[in-house]
């Protein structure tokens, strides 16, 4: 029996319901429509509308690259001239932290000696200088920090040691565990926990304490070039 696109196609769409049944949907839609309309009166819509940030974070993004590229430009060691005035400010600085640190402890040391009550700070000797005489700043103990020294005489100013998380402090004791033993490691914590300040502290407890005879080359990604 041969059968017409039309017929096909009306057989295709009809659903197999009766009469009654179709009756029964469309009643059914029509009772749920006022059910909607009047629930947008009945309950408020309290939730807050949420806001677009998307585009608001690349611009930030942007805006803190760009910062992060001046910051990087104003100290480039690369530049000579740059890294000497970044240094002879630290250590214009330190030196006066520790002159005022030694002029405060000998005076205190000197009025609990003799009872003095109206002592001149400056009739005292500065011993700083005495003790720093011939000795690079870079080179000097923390002017209110003691140092960390660990066996075999490697030490660490404070400056840096304190500044450590406790994971941190064993890592750098660790890396002097295998200089000493003249072998190589890697430190491979997780991102973000600090493994470039862990080699920074390292290096800078060698060159601290004098055990850096050749330079060190330092191959590191251009994000973290500013703390190296």
């Amino acid at each position: 029996v041969e059968s017409t696109y039309e017929q096909e196609s009306e057989d295709e769409f009809l659903p197999d319901l009766n009469d009654r049944e179709l009756a029964e949907i469309g009643q059914s839609e029509d009772d749920e429509e006022p059910a909607d309309n009047g629930a947008e009166g009945d309950f408020p819509l309290d939730t807050p509308g949420r806001k677009r940030k998307a585009r608001g974070k690349k611009a930030k993004r942007e805006e803190d690259v760009q910062d992060a590229q001046e910051d990087l430009a104003g100290v480039d060691d690369g530049n000579e001239q740059v890294y000497q005035a970044r240094l002879q400010s630290w250590v214009e600085r330190r030196s006066a932290t520790r002159r005022k640190a030694q002029k405060a402890k000998d005076y205190t040391r000197v009025k609990e000696e003799n009872a003095m009550e109206d002592t001149d700070e400056d009739s005292f000797p500065e011993d700083a200088e005495a003790i720093s005489a011939g000795e690079e700043e870079w080179h000097l103990p923390h002017p209110m920090r003691p140092d960390t020294e660990f066996e075999g005489g490697y030490r660490i100013p404070g400056d840096i040691y304190p500044s450590l998380f406790d994971y941190q402090k064993t890592g750098v004791r660790w890396l002097w565990e295998l200089y000493s033993q003249q072998v190589g490691g890697i430190i491979g914590d997780e991102m973000g926990l600090g493994k470039t300040i862990q080699a920074i502290s390292f290096l800078a407890g060698l060159h601290y304490s004098k055990r850096l005879t050749k330079p060190v080359i330092v191959v590191t990604p251009a994000t973290v070039m500013k703390q190296w």
